[in-house]
């Protein structure tokens, strides 16, 4: 097939480059429309139209894919699969109204930029040939919104996230990363700090975004002594160093609906490199039923004690040389993840053929 991939915002970016490398890695081209990210919708669709036009050229197309975080390019992105003679699919992986609106808190939620958010994420999937996401929770709530085909791509854990040994000397290491915004509920760990019993557990934040120094005062408040670190974002290579530094990662603990949809990025990252990785509990994560219950551990994210009991007896685990490294978890997660993303394309190679439409299949 002739894949026209439209609106990428980043190559390097661990969701848009698995699915890129799986339709070459099954043989067919793919033509890369990339966006500037500086430019706004009105002008940016423009741009965009244009360099696909002089890049993929007037030559039919077999499928065009809308990147991931481009839904409000959905009707361009339409455009072209018209002007290609094309199908259309589109990696709802992230919505506008459930980040802009539930992650940031960027409007209120009866806003018209609110509505407004609210009514891209519909007509993305409901425009779709096919729609992507994560997550089969995620996948019927795409369904639920209008889309009419949904294929599910898990995230996946990138090359750098390899599996290590954890210390075995010291206090426990904590490690959280990400944004200071609501999905991630720090408020939720900062009321399980004051709970610990164990004071000797030493804790890592890396992250910025608004919300920062309020959350770090609370944090602070909390930590009451416990040795605590705050540090902005880092590269890839330092937070991979990071994690190898870590016994536990920890993922979302935040209560809206995306929080209990999702499988976070960290969650991937923290499992692949072998570490305990503790998170709220969520209907999204019966899909790893292969991970061992010791690694992955789920804690209610309306009871702070929980995750406080679940760090105190890790702290002991490790004090007594207990607590375990998870280093087969990496190759398990990447079957399971190119299986799928694997299935995906070869599906919709299959489906294509069916309908005659396959023309430029080699």
């Amino acid at each position: 097939m002739r894949i026209v991939y439209f609106a990428v915002h980043d190559t390097d970016y661990p969701r848009n480059n698995l699915i890129r490398s799986e339709f070459v890695r099954q043989g067919h081209e793919v033509v890369v429309i990339e966006r500037n990210l500086r430019e706004g919708i009105a002008r940016g669709s423009v741009h965009l139209l244009h360099r696909a036009v002089r890049e993929a050229g007037w030559r039919r197309a077999d499928v065009v894919i809308l990147s991931e975080l481009a839904l409000q390019y959905a009707l361009h992105a339409r455009l072209l699969a018209l002007m290609l003679r094309a199908r259309l699919v589109v990696d709802a992986f992230v919505g506008m109204h459930e980040t802009n609106v539930g992650d940031w808190g960027e409007v209120p939620v009866t806003s018209v930029r609110a509505r407004l958010y609210a009514a891209f994420d519909k007509i993305a999937v409901r425009v779709a040939d096919l729609t992507l996401t994560d997550t089969e929770v995620r996948a019927r709530r795409w369904k639920e919104h209008g889309a009419r085909d949904v294929s599910v791509v898990p995230v996946g854990a990138p090359d750098w996230a390899s599996p290590t040994r954890a210390p075995e000397t010291g206090p426990l290491q904590v490690l959280y990363y990400g944004n200071y915004i609501p999905l991630h509920g720090l408020d939720y760990v900062a009321s399980a700090m004051t709970f610990l019993t164990d004071r000797t557990i030493e804790w890592t934040f890396i992250g910025n975004g608004s919300e920062r120094p309020l959350i770090e005062s609370q944090l602070r408040r909390a930590a009451d002594g416990m040795p605590t670190r705050f540090l902005d974002h880092v590269s890839t290579y330092e937070l991979a160093r990071h994690i190898k530094e870590s016994h536990v990662v920890l993922g979302v603990f935040g209560l809206s609906e995306k929080a209990g949809s999702v499988i976070a990025n960290k969650v991937w990252q923290g499992l692949a490199g072998g570490r305990v990785v503790i998170t709220r509990s969520s209907d999204a994560l019966r899909e790893l039923t292969f991970v061992s219950v010791d690694q992955l551990i789920q804690v209610d994210p309306e009871c702070a004690t929980d995750l406080a009991a679940q760090l105190d007896r890790l702290s002991r685990a490790h004090s007594t040389g207990e607590l375990d490294t998870f280093t087969e978890t990496s190759e398990w997660l990447e079957t399971y993840v190119n299986s799928r993303a694997s299935a995906v394309v070869q599906s919709l190679a299959e489906r294509m053929l069916e309908r005659g439409e396959g023309r430029t299949l080699r």
